[in-house]
């Protein structure tokens, strides 16, 4: 039961890791990370929390995808 609750925690931190990814530079370790993140919410049944990592996947695919 305690891992259970850890995981919403560990996600969160996972995405904090990805932001700072992104306020580093480093786009394509961003959008790896918040897809896993995304995978990983929808694997959980986190709707809410697969979402937000959707949104964040969206955000920086046309920051990724600049030639």
């Amino acid at each position: 039961a305690e891992r259970r609750h850890l995981r919403p925690r560990a996600l969160a931190a996972r995405t904090d890791l990805a932001v700072l990814d992104e306020a580093t530079g480093d786009m394509p370790a961003a959008l790896a990370a918040h897809r896993a993140i995304l995978e990983q919410q929808q694997q959980a049944g986190d709707r809410r929390g697969a979402a937000v990592a959707a949104a964040n996947v969206g955000r920086l695919l046309p920051r990724t995808l600049r030639v």
